[in-house]
């Protein structure tokens, strides 16, 4: 780490030599303003970390050489997305770098425990899963792009992201202003696409359960080798569907293989058609995309996978500041009630019981809204509450004031 001009994580020296990590960041700070180090101090690398973890820690010390480095791309991948969609603005990197590989690893169907994961990183456990809960949420956000992208929630992500990431990753890999080419552009005859897709062995499953059109065609063909189809005399009269007619020529070729070589040589001068194999999609990692590889702020900013979000920490701000809103009105209309009570227009219910809990006042009032009453009564502003530094309001209109 020192040779590659890195930082050591400070909660992991606060493990080695057993101090407080709080005790040992204020330590931090007060060595680098007497040495005036701010300017070379260098800042911490999360890929670097990722990576780190990933190669050291012993959770996938079982895993496969090229597995574990297809899970890299991956990881680091991900984590930059993670950066782009500010999931890392304001909170300590490491429950990050854990709620990625966590991720990654259940993508590629090995077993990780946060738990253990978060121990060996000296990361908080509840931090890690509040950091793999904000993932889970973004990319379902991202997933709706998909076709099926209302059907996607956090507890069947894992499965959607496949088809998530590769999206995302080519749609990093597109320039700017470039328009996606059309299937025509391409050089694809949908019809063709369509027939393939019709003909693969899935089709002829679905017929037999009921699930095509086909299923009243199931009749003229079976999967078992020791039963005969019935005897067909007026070809005419039967209403065969067209993938039913492609199934029953396919099973005539796999019985009959010198009529496909036989044939192969008439349909030479034909077009080529477009060949489709389900079993391609399951190859759908590629890492061609930039954010494979470690980039910098400006560069990471600047591309494009889909979907953009606000901080996660500016949201839950901004949902705080509308509920203290909220209490600051109603603790105007209670003063206003007790002051003028002839006059007020309080939206209490006279008639609702007041409660007795726990933590509580009646008329469900408690101690935040005593606070925010307090400082109502000594004229602290609005603006000032709503950003909701109670001690430090306390401490200046209140406790300082000279009066009680």
């Amino acid at each position: 780490m020192r040779k590659d001009d890195r930082p050591l994580p400070m909660a992991e020296v606060a493990s080695a030599v057993g101090c407080d990590v709080y005790e040992l960041g204020r330590m931090i700070l007060r060595v680098v303003d007497f040495l005036d180090l701010r300017s070379d101090f260098p800042e911490f690398d999360i890929v670097h970390s990722l990576e780190r973890t990933l190669k050291n820690s012993h959770c996938f010390e079982d895993v496969d050489g090229s597995k574990l480095d297809t899970m890299k791309k991956q990881g680091v991948f991900l984590i930059q997305c993670a950066v782009k969609w500010f999931l890392s603005t304001g909170r300590r990197p490491l429950p990050l770098v854990v709620a990625v590989l966590v991720f990654v690893a259940e993508l590629n169907q090995v077993e990780v425990r946060i738990e253990e994961l978060a121990t060996e990183v000296h990361a908080a456990v509840s931090t890690c899963r509040a950091r793999y809960k904000e993932l889970l949420e973004t990319l379902v956000k991202a997933a709706q792009v998909l076709p099926w992208g209302k059907d996607v929630t956090t507890k069947n992500i894992v499965k959607n992201a496949p088809f998530l990431i590769q999206y995302m990753e080519k749609k990093s890999m597109a320039r700017p202003g470039e328009k996606r080419k059309s299937l025509d552009e391409l050089g694809l005859n949908m019809e063709d696409v369509i027939k393939e897709c019709l003909r693969q062995n899935n089709a002829y499953t679905e017929s037999r359960t009921g699930g095509t059109s086909s299923q009243n065609d199931s009749q003229y063909f079976s999967t078992q080798s020791d039963v005969e189809r019935p005897g067909i005399e007026d070809v005419d009269r039967m209403e065969i569907s067209p993938e039913c007619l492609s199934m029953m020529y396919r099973e005539f070729l796999n019985e009959n293989p010198s009529a496909y070589n036989s044939r192969s040589g008439e349909n030479a001068h034909k077009r080529s058609t477009f060949k489709f194999d389900i079993r391609d999609c399951w190859e759908w990692w590629e890492g061609k995309s930039e954010l494979s590889k470690k980039l910098l702020l400006k560069q990471l900013l600047e591309k494009d996978v889909g979907v953009d979000t606000m901080p996660p920490s500016f949201v839950a701000g901004q949902v705080k500041c509308r509920m203290r809103r909220e209490r600051i009105n109603a603790a105007k209309l209670r003063i206003e009630k007790i002051m003028h009570p002839l006059d007020a227009n309080g939206t209490v219910d006279p008639e609702k019981k007041s409660k007795k809990r726990r933590g509580m006042v009646v008329d469900d009032v408690d101690w935040e809204d005593l606070i925010i009453e307090t400082l109502i009564i000594h004229g602290v502003k609005e603006e000032e509450i709503e950003k909701g530094h109670y001690n430090t309001l306390l401490d200046l209109h209140v406790f300082n004031s000279g009066t009680v």
